[in-house]
C-alpha cells in the first residue's frame, strides 16, 4: 500500500487492504508467532523488529515477496513476479546479519546491485508503468523511498498494528511461547514460487 508522501503512517491497516496477494499470504501467516509487514519505505525498520524477535526464542524467518495478480488471467497464471516486492524483501534481507539461505543471499544480492537507482527501477518497472498509466505516479515514486518510515505493521486480529519495540521482550516472549510449530510450513504451502526461505 503506497501512501502520499506528506502523509504520516496509519495507526492500523486493515489486512483487507488495497493488495490481494498481500491479503492472502497475510491470512495464511495467521499461524504464524508474528507476521510483520515491510517494504523499501520500511526495510530497515522490519529488519530491527525481526532481530528483536529472534532473540526471544529458537525461531527461523520467511521472508515472502508477495507478487501481484494479473488483472486478466494469463497462461503463466494468476500470479505474477512483481520487482518492487522482491527488492523490499532484498532491502529488509540487506539488515539482517543472520545466516541466509541462498535464495534469500540472491534476493539480497539483487537489492544491493540496485539500491542506488531504486527510482528509475521501480518507475520503469511493469507495476511502475501500470500505475503511471492511471495517475499514481507519485504513489510509485512515494514506494521507492528506502527507509522513510520506522513503523512496522505487525498482524494482531485480522489487521495490523505498529510493531512495538520498545515493549518486545514481554509482548514479543508471550506470542513466541503460544506458536505452532508447523506454522512455516504452512505458509510455505500457500505462497507463490517467489518465496524466500
Amino acid at each position: 500500500m503506497a501512501l502520499p508522501c506528506d502523509l504520516p503512517a496509519p495507526r492500523s491497516w486493515d489486512a483487507r487492504g488495497a493488495s490481494p496477494n498481500g491479503a492472502t499470504c497475510s491470512r495464511y501467516a495467521g499461524q504464524v508467532p508474528s507476521l510483520l509487514v515491510g517494504a523499501l519505505v520500511n526495510a530497515k525498520a522490519v529488519a530491527v523488529a525481526v532481530s528483536l524477535l529472534l532473540k526471544q526464542g529458537n525461531l527461523s524467518v520467511t521472508v515472502i515477496a508477495c507478487g501481484e495478480r494479473w488483472k486478466i488471467l494469463s497462461e503463466d497464471g494468476e500470479l505474477r513476479f512483481a520487482v518492487e516486492d522482491y527488492l523490499g524483501a532484498g532491502a529488509i534481507l540487506s539488515y539482517l546479519e543472520q545466516e541466509k539461505s541462498p535464495e534469500a543471499r540472491v534476493c539480497e544480492g539483487a537489492f544491493v546491485r540496485v539500491r542506488d537507482d531504486l527510482d528509475t527501477i521501480l518507475w520503469e518497472c511493469a507495476s511502475g508503468r501500470e500505475l503511471r498509466e492511471m495517475g499514481f505516479g507519485v504513489d510509485v515514486q512515494h514506494a521507492a523511498r528506502l527507509n522513510a518510515y520506522e513503523t512496522v505493521p505487525h498482524m494482531r486480529d485480522n489487521h495490523f498494528e505498529p510493531f512495538d519495540i520498545k515493549s518486545c521482550k514481554s509482548p514479543c516472549q508471550n506470542r513466541l511461547e503460544g506458536a505452532h510449530q508447523g506454522a512455516s510450513s504452512t505458509l510455505q504451502r500457500h505462497t507463490n514460487q517467489q518465496d524466500l526461505i
